[in-house]
């Protein structure tokens, strides 16, 4: 079996004897008990993050705004989320692209959908760790990586919480997974890997941040069919809801963000008295309380309140400046790194980077989005062993490792993670890259 899973992630089992392949076997163990307990949770729990995203795909087909509607008595509890308050601007708070993936499964019963999303997100983290791989060389850095995967990830409480809740996260770093796989067996511009990129930032959107980059550093082909396979997903959502859905998209967001800096604002995690716990029998009030943080700068300023709360909102302003300028700053680098010839590996690198950096700048993201992190990580371990004399990429490495590592940390640990994370980020784009890499099978 353990053969056959290095088989599998590009490995030859042959370089792996003794402790290695005792490593491999053990995390194999943990992620199968990982897995049980995942499933327990699945068949206990009612997935309540999941309910707002099912919710409004059945909505986005019906002919409905789903960023406006309201659940009233006389409507089918298919559209029934009971973690809505009526206080409180639309807990749907996806893109228009992202609730038309999730629609398909949309009319099968809840908890048949359940049990469905939760298989494929298990589904999407295994192909990604799979695809990854497969774009690492040499076999100690394959090995690190499998290690870090097996052992620190997919046994994780923020992997846990992340199915539990049924979150959509897994299926962004599948979608960046095959996008950095294709384009390394390309070993340069592909349409593919621009496609799956697009499909990324249609779940996703600040992930359309990748396309400048891969512009700038001159992979034409990959940028432009991002754009257009991009532009393609948005127009295929204008038939189902127009205009209107994509404009309270923007301004349910908006509003979650003047809402999210009161400080009377409470957990939506709980049913509203006003509102049936039950939906497709399923009980709402049946849930496992992970204590989660907003791992973006605004959620430091809240968690070390740095800002009285009637500043906060001054705060937020800030962050969107600092955003706008961290994005200028990196765009400029990349025009002047771009005079000098960098490696496809650095590119991919500065292009996910930029998106990862950047997304710290955001109103609100909490503990489950962690999984993405596997992305940089794959990119980086590379870099580090192309440049083992690097100490620039090792503090970088160790920067974001200890970032991730920190989350038990309960009060200072999210300004902590988000200061290690983006100070890791910044060593990545600003150390010196080399011009040759070699990718597998190259």
């Amino acid at each position: 079996m353990v053969g056959y899973l290095l088989q599998l992630l590009g490995i030859e089992p042959s370089t792996y004897q003794g402790v290695a392949k005792a490593a491999v076997l053990g995390g194999i163990l943990l992620a199968c008990f990982a897995a049980g307990i995942s499933l327990k949770d699945v068949t206990q729990t009612c997935g309540g993050d999941l309910r707002p995203k099912i919710v409004g795909a059945r909505c986005l087909w019906s002919g409905v705004n789903p960023y406006t509607f309201r659940w009233k008595k006389e409507k089918s509890d298919w559209f029934l989320d009971p973690w809505q308050r009526t206080s409180e601007p639309s807990r749907c708070t996806y893109p228009p692209t992202a609730l038309l993936f999730y629609s398909t499964f949309a009319w099968l019963p809840y908890l048949a959908q359940r049990l469905l999303w939760a298989t494929l997100e298990w589904l999407a983290l295994f192909l990604s760790f799979v695809f990854l791989n497969r774009t690492i060389a040499l076999s100690f850095d394959k090995l690190l990586f499998t290690t870090l995967v097996l052992y620190f990830f997919v046994p994780s409480e923020l992997w846990r919480f992340h199915v539990e809740r049924g979150q959509f996260y897994v299926f962004v770093l599948l979608t960046l997974s095959l996008a950095i796989f294709f384009s390394s067996r390309a070993n340069g511009d592909s349409l593919v890997a621009g496609v799956f990129f697009a499909f990324s930032a249609a779940l996703r959107l600040p992930f359309i941040l990748i396309m400048p980059p891969l512009w700038i550093f001159g992979l034409k082909r990959t940028s432009l069919a991002m754009l257009g396979t991009f532009v393609f997903l948005v127009c295929c959502t204008l038939p189902l809801c127009g205009i209107d859905a994509w404009k309270g998209f923007t301004a349910t967001a908006s509003s979650w963000d003047h809402v999210a800096l009161k400080p009377s604002y409470i957990d939506p995690h709980r049913t509203e008295p006003s509102v049936p716990p039950i939906a497709e029998g399923v009980d709402f009030r049946h849930y496992i309380d992970f204590d989660y943080t907003d791992l973006t700068f605004n959620g430091a300023y809240r968690r070390l309140h740095l800002f009285r709360f009637d500043a906060l909102p001054a705060a937020s302003t800030i962050s969107k400046v600092l955003a706008g300028s961290w994005l200028l700053i990196t765009m400029t680098s990349a025009l002047s790194l771009r005079r000098r010839g960098v490696s496809l590996q650095y590119i991919l690198t500065f292009a996910i980077v930029t998106a990862f950096s950047t997304e710290l700048f955001l109103p609100h993201r909490y503990d489950y989005a962690e999984i993405l992190h596997l992305v940089p990580l794959a990119l980086v371990i590379p870099l580090v062993a192309a440049a083992p004399n690097s100490s620039r990429l090792i503090t970088a490495f160790a920067l974001i490792l200890a970032g991730l590592g920190s989350c038990f940390l309960p009060s200072y640990g999210v300004a902590l993670r988000a200061v290690l994370l983006f100070g890791g980020y910044v060593l990545i784009l600003y150390h010196q890259p080399k011009a040759n890499f070699r990718y597998p099978g190259h």
